[in-house]
């Protein structure tokens, strides 16, 4: 199992062009960005949809002993 922290770009009332934008200027950061979160990120455009995503996976999930809970937390 895994688990994911992800952004979801898609601004209000847009076909996408705008949330393109938005998504390519993060991306134009991408090695700053990713120096401040500390790893590496997951950059999507998702071309056939009107978003992009920015995300993470962490091994871990809802299956982890309850007790592993608060430490994969503090990861995602």
């Amino acid at each position: 199992d895994i688990g994911r922290a992800e952004i979801y770009i898609r601004l209000p009332g847009d076909d996408g062009e705008r949330s393109n934008q938005v998504f390519e200027t993060l991306l134009a950061q991408r090695a700053a960005i990713e120096a401040r979160f500390g790893g590496e990120l997951d950059w999507q455009p998702l071309p056939q949809r009107a978003g992009s995503r920015i995300c993470v996976e962490i091994p871990g999930g809802w299956r982890l002993p309850e007790e592993e809970w608060p430490a994969f937390q503090g990861q995602l």
